[in-house]
């Protein structure tokens, strides 16, 4: 949290290196590969270590800290719990496992805390030790938004010496506070965020939050509180001492100096940063209500002005201003530099959208703030992925939560393409961190002091990622163009422009190579058909059914089946089985299969269930981890298909079945289409078998469809335009495979010849010298013989 920046008189090439080792490099943009869904399991895995982890005994003095103490698991647990249906639909076991990772949290943390916090008898001795995140006023404003919010179980978690402790916490911290406002006139510290007085600020406006849904007797106990006096006096303070703060701080720099209206300082340093300084502050009193601040708009408008003055030409800020200079800015993190000012500038356009009469922005500095969120939210994406963890204050979670805020604010602006790119950075950063364990293993990233805190560990990024996978679900995942209806076939003009949006909004960037997964396709098929797709690997096969089911990024367009978006509101008679299901950890663990299927709702679904049973001929007392991978399959396609569906989609889920097996689903499933009219696609690369089961055959190559589902058997006479060729390759469906991919790869060579694509298959000539350096290196080291 300290400033360990240099003078900005350092050349300025060697302080872009150090900059540059505070972050991990990453890819400009997603790859096309990115599964959403591994956001998801790893939120999932990583609560129930949380859970674990909140029943760990911690020293007394962090166990009242929010920021870094185990109470800071229940605020994770409530910013979760927020969020109704997260998770994938069909994960029942998933969603189970998360609501009962939330619940022991909750149940471990805050009623344990507040026998710690009464044995403490907590009395500050300063407004500067009075905030949210590190004192246990915290704490107190968390029990009490519990007994707000949940009064019939709040009452068995809590006794009233619990409730009084708290109150006795809130009233001593304000009391404080009153006392310190003697010395507003010639102070101008004590006001920061992380341990003054805007966090106590903070803490009232969301105590106060919660009133709206309280009953009445718990809310006229805790009235006083939150009324607006109390809000204003803490607001006065603050903007005291900034305007005095602002006078010390002019007085010390060039008259030709643009100087703000308010500045604070913290330990003698004019910080500027969301932890200790300017924008931390700021943020806060603009969460107040308007009656209270509208007569402090303007000077508020102008020091945010200031602050877009002094960023520098990447987009971040400096820790600290010294003598009207700034420090050195190799921060960009939430505690200093560009992610905290960035939500403080979100929260500007936000407030303004919504009451334009009283935060007027001029236009000059309206284009102004405009381009100071386009560039901050550049840099915090290229530098988004810290080298210090996960977390919320110097970690990832603190840029995701960034590049969200830059998103809204887009938004609200209604600059949709660049509200969308913030919304893929911030996804991205939120992938990547899935991989956190990897990265500290490797020593790219070190562990923090309190890796499974809310702050400096893994809870705020668990808060991060179910805020992330939440917007997948509300607000679309939208990576490519697609359109999808399937009655009388509608999938319009899908293209990935994934790679074709740059990521960052400054001159002279431009977007990389374009890399397309699928283009120009439209699909029509009726009710009860059974389409076969066929094409090699790499064709677009597996993509296109992703994305049907909503497993993977569009970024322009929609994806509706039956009528509804599969991103924001998925159709319950839409099933996917693909293959990546065996590759989880989770089902390879020791359950009884019985008890897996009923854990899915296998009950519910009796007869179809036992059905199935017998046709993939599985045994109820298998246990999951002691079982082949062929068995494990079985029991996935009974999970997956013992409730009715109008829409099967499969990605080569037969492959590890043997013949008979595989031979009884595919009577099924053609029964299935008959008997209810229920529409199958189906990928695979195994035709044994397959010549009776479907009504229309495809082929795909390069991302889109060389032949549009087609019914099967062909009939040249119906269609003509088919290649003779193809229909004397013979009546099988496994020969005209062969003579589809064959040909689609002469294609391809053909073009690498003529030089209409680059040849990246096959062995390479040594073209470079980092080429021959890289041959020579393993001549060298090569001990394999």
């Amino acid at each position: 949290m300290k400033d360990d920046g240099r003078d900005s008189s350092v050349d300025p090439h060697k302080v872009r290196v150090g900059m540059h080792t505070r972050s991990i490099p990453h890819p400009d943009g997603p790859s096309n590969d990115l599964n959403v869904d591994d956001i998801w399991t790893t939120l999932v895995r990583e609560t129930r270590q949380i859970s674990r982890e909140s029943t760990n005994s911690t020293s007394d003095s962090e166990a009242l800290s929010l920021y870094h103490g185990s109470a800071g698991f229940a605020v994770l647990a409530r910013a979760v719990s927020s969020f109704s249906e997260l998770g994938p639909p069909m994960d029942r076991v998933g969603r189970a496992n998360l609501a009962e990772n939330l619940n022991q949290i909750s149940q471990n943390t805050l009623p344990n805390t507040v026998k710690i916090l009464q044995s403490a008898r907590w009395r500050p001795k300063s407004s500067s030790k009075t905030s949210y995140l590190e004192t246990p006023v915290g704490i107190a404003t968390e029990v009490l938004i519990d007994i707000l919010e949940h009064p019939e179980t709040s009452s068995s978690l809590y006794t009233e010496e619990d409730v009084s402790t708290c109150t006795d916490v809130l009233r001593r911290a304000l009391d404080i506070q009153a006392q310190a406002q003697t010395h507003d006139e010639d102070e101008d510290d004590s006001c920061e965020v992380l341990y003054g007085q805007a966090g106590l600020l903070y803490a009232i406006c969301r105590l106060r939050s919660c009133f709206y849904r309280a009953e009445p007797a718990a809310a006229a106990r805790l009235a006083s509180f939150v009324a607006d006096t109390t809000i204003a006096n803490i607001v006065h303070s603050i903007i005291t001492r900034g305007r005095f703060g602002a006078s010390l701080y002019a007085s010390n720099v060039s008259s030709r100096s643009k100087v703000p209206s308010l500045i604070w300082s913290w330990h003698h340093k004019r910080y500027l940063g969301a932890a200790h300084g300017v924008a931390g502050i700021l943020h806060v009193i603009l969460l107040c209500p308007l009656n209270i601040i509208e007569s402090y708009v303007p000077d508020i408008l102008q020091t945010i002005e200031w602050l877009t003055h002094v960023s520098d030409d990447d987009g971040n800020w400096p820790s600290s201003m010294k003598q009207g200079y700034p420090r050195s800015n190799n921060l960009v993190q939430w505690c200093h530099g560009a992610p905290g000012i960035l939500l403080l500038l979100a929260t500007l356009v936000r407030r303004s959208n919504s009451h334009p009469n009283i935060f007027r922005l001029s236009e000059p500095f309206s284009i102004m703030l405009a381009a100071a969120i386009q560039k901050s939210a550049a840099v915090v994406y290229e530098r988004g992925l810290l080298r210090k963890g996960v977390g919320l204050c110097h970690g990832v979670a603190g840029s995701v939560y960034a590049l969200l805020a830059a998103c809204d604010a887009m938004g609200l602006w209604k600059r949709h393409e660049h509200s969308k790119v913030y919304f893929l950075s911030g996804i991205h950063l939120a992938h990547l961190a899935t991989t956190y364990g990897q990265l500290t293993s490797s020593g790219e990233m070190t562990t923090p002091d309190k890796p499974w805190s809310l702050y400096g560990g893994t809870a705020g990024m668990c808060a991060a990622w179910a805020e992330v996978y939440d917007r997948l679900g509300t607000a679309g995942r939208n990576l490519d163009r697609l359109e999808y209806s399937w009655s009388q076939a509608n999938i319009r003009g899908i293209e990935d422009y994934n790679n074709e949006v740059p990521f960052h909004n400054t001159p002279g960037s431009l977007p990389r190579e374009s890399v397309v997964a699928l283009k120009d396709v439209t699909l029509s098929l009726p009710a009860g058909s059974r389409t076969l797709l066929i094409g090699g690997n790499g064709a677009g096969k597996s993509t296109l059914l992703y994305i049907l089911a909503g497993k993977r990024l569009i970024q322009h367009g929609q994806v509706s089946v039956f009528g509804k978006d599969v991103f924001k509101d998925f159709p319950d008679n839409l099933t996917y089985l693909g293959t990546e299901w065996a590759m989880n950890a989770g089902v390879k663990r020791d359950i009884v299969v019985s008890d897996f299927l009923n854990s899915v709702g296998g009950y519910r679904h009796k007869d179809r269930r036992d059905r199935l049973l017998d046709i993939l001929d599985i045994d109820l007392d298998w246990h999951m981890h002691a079982i082949s991978d062929g068995e494990r399959r079985r029991v996935q396609l009974c999970m997956g298909l013992m409730r009715e569906w109008d829409l099967l989609l499969l990605d080569e889920v037969t492959v590890d079945l043997d013949v008979l097996v595989r031979d009884s689903l595919l009577k099924f499933l053609k029964e299935e289409t008959i008997t209810r009219n229920a529409t199958i696609v189906y990928a695979t690369h195994i035709f044994d078998g397959l010549n009776d089961f479907p009504t229309h055959v495809a082929h795909m190559n390069d991302g889109q469809f060389v032949l549009n589902p087609t019914p099967w058997p062909f009939d040249p006479t119906t269609y003509p335009a088919l290649d003779a060729g193809l229909i004397k390759a013979g009546s099988s469906l496994h020969s005209i495979a062969l003579y589809w991919l064959a040909a689609d790869r002469e294609l391809r060579i053909r073009e690498e010849r003529e030089g209409k694509r680059v040849k990246t298959r096959g062995p390479r000539v040594l073209a470079t010298l980092s080429d021959i350096d890289r041959e020579k290196f393993y001549r060298n080291y090569d001990y394999s013989h």
